[in-house]
């Protein structure tokens, strides 16, 4: 009596594994993500000029919202700081954020690895500092139009943006991020503006 036929073909596997083809990729599956890019930035990353247009906009308020990003983005990558707090006393730890820039780029770009030459400087985080604080400070006790002085603060913020962008271009990360314009700073801009011509109306127009 032989073996029907029908059951052999139920019991035997459908597809037979070749055992001299050679191994196939599967094509449908996308490929690792760098270890640099498999966490977030080292820090928060937006466009230098937003950062000045921002702050001049709300009177120096972005910077505060500038600062609370960064300390947080700190905090993701496990340093021990709470940042509303390092936030709110922002003329105090600012050195400390712009030295941490420095030394980013100190242990995350390999020695070996070809520079531009103004990737190889590191910031004068001392001297960024201390302008934040001074001019932080004039635009606090300066009477009247002399504190608009305050709001060249955002220049050593603008010049550490660029720093941390030019540190996550070299780490791949992609340099067009944070570039845009959401609603929220879209909102600041419209209230910041309607501040500023109300401003200069009743500045010109109390002249005129």
């Amino acid at each position: 009596m032989g073996f029907p036929v029908t059951l052999l073909l139920e019991v035997l596997p459908m597809e037979v594994a070749d055992p001299y083809r050679p191994p196939q990729a599967v094509m449908d599956v996308p490929p690792p993500l760098p270890a640099a890019l498999q966490a977030p930035s080292p820090f928060f990353q937006t466009s230098p000029q937003k950062v000045a247009v921002l702050s001049v906009a709300t009177l120096g308020l972005y910077q505060l919202f500038w600062f609370h990003k960064q300390w947080y983005r700190r905090k993701a990558h496990g340093e021990d700081v709470i940042p509303i707090l390092r936030t709110i006393f922002a003329v105090l730890f600012a050195y400390s954020l712009f030295q941490t820039v420095n030394r980013e780029f100190e242990r995350r770009l390999p020695p070996d690895q070809p520079l531009a030459s103004s990737l190889s400087e590191p910031l004068n985080a001392g001297g960024l500092a201390l302008g934040f604080f001074v001019l932080s400070i004039l635009y606090r006790i300066l009477p009247g139009l002399l504190a608009m002085a305050g709001l060249f603060s955002v220049v050593p913020l603008v010049i550490v943006q660029k720093k941390m962008n030019e540190l996550h271009a070299e780490m791949g990360f992609d340099p067009n991020a944070g570039t845009g314009y959401g609603a929220g700073a879209i909102v600041a801009l419209v209230i910041g503006g309607l501040f500023w011509l109300l401003a200069l109306i009743g500045l010109f127009g109390g002249k005129a």
